[in-house]
């Protein structure tokens, strides 16, 4: 049984995330380690093996970018970003540049302009994603995905000077 399957969804990259998280609060409900005190050893332990299967699940098919990785696997399509990543100058040149930024920022101000921007180019990462995915467009799919991991980078970036300027 696929991650998709366990949570009920059909295998399809795009998904509501407030269903997601309805379907697993639902499910975790039920195979929750703490419901099953009563049972035997072998019992609690199929529990606790769905409920970590079932968060597994979850975890990977709330974040888009370990979504679209899971999705190629389903397809047989060994994606592994450091085989796989083709040397793109406009992209290195853009996180480049997106780096000077973050350093460059004095304040939190300064960092609201430049979040906006990755989320916009992760967003358009993920519409992409989608749309290679239902073709069936796998390298584009590997490729896309090394892009946007590259902005998810960005952002964690973001998030460090964040906290590095709040304690200034």
């Amino acid at each position: 049984m696929n991650y998709f399957e366990i949570l009920k969804f059909p295998i399809d990259y795009d998904l509501s995330l407030d269903y997601l998280e309805s379907q697993f609060q639902k499910l975790a409900t039920l195979y929750h380690p703490d419901r099953v005190a009563s049972l035997s050893a072998f019992e609690k332990k199929q529990y606790m093996q769905m409920f970590t299967t079932l968060n597994d699940a979850y975890q990977t098919l709330k974040n888009p970018i370990s979504r679209a990785e899971y999705i190629l696997s389903l397809n047989n399509i060994e994606y592994d970003s450091e085989k796989t990543f083709q040397y793109d100058p406009e992209l290195l040149e853009s996180q480049m540049l997106f780096r000077e930024k973050i350093d460059d920022a004095q304040n939190l101000a300064d960092l609201v302009p430049i979040v906006e921007e990755i989320e916009t180019n992760l967003s358009s990462l993920f519409v992409d994603i989608a749309s290679s995915i239902s073709s069936k467009s796998w390298d584009k799919v590997t490729a896309l995905i090394d892009k946007a991991k590259f902005f998810d980078k960005l952002l964690v970036a973001t998030q460090q000077k964040q906290t590095l300027l709040e304690k200034e």
